[in-house]
């Protein structure tokens, strides 16, 4: 279970050890150990309560294996890849690779979002700088029009 948990349904900080009615096929499940809330759907999500089971205890075809090494990403997968096949020939393996692609679906709605609002930013000051510079442009040849007028008129009186 996850910290969430131990506060919303057993109210306290620590539960382990201690017991709760609810799980699969037991009338009364005891809690052995607690780990950090974390995002489970998506990374906007809230905190919300998450009970983790045995794998020995519960099939669950969608179970995870992560690993942190010092060993270059995918020379580790290719060694992961090997322990698995020892272990069970049989046992496919889906999606391994570095957590960066992993994560790169997770990730891909906040990236689009920003290279879609950085487009509109930078169309919204191409559409100011042009519209500054017909704002001066028109201004200066009402100016020079003034000016010419003005020269025109002051020549034909020394005349």
């Amino acid at each position: 279970m996850n910290v969430a948990f131990a506060k919303r349904v057993l109210h306290t900080e620590n539960p382990v050890g201690q017991r709760f009615r609810g799980g699969r096929s037991w009338p009364f499940t005891e809690v052995i150990g607690v780990v950090e809330d974390g995002k489970y759907e998506t990374l906007t999500e809230s905190r919300q309560p998450v009970v983790f089971w045995s794998i020995l205890q519960s099939y669950n075809s969608t179970s995870t294996l992560e690993v942190k090494s010092s060993v270059p990403p995918l020379q580790m997968v290719g060694e992961i890849r090997q322990a698995i096949a020892r272990l069970d020939p049989e046992l496919p393996i889906y999606g391994a690779g570095p957590l960066q692609q992993m994560l790169g679906f997770a990730f891909f709605p906040t990236q689009a979002a920003a290279l879609a609002l950085s487009s509109f930013g930078v169309l919204a000051i191409v559409l100011a700088a042009t519209g500054i510079h017909g704002l001066a442009a028109y201004a200066v040849s009402r100016r020079t029009r003034e000016s010419a007028s003005a020269w025109r008129s002051e020549r034909s009186r020394f005349r």
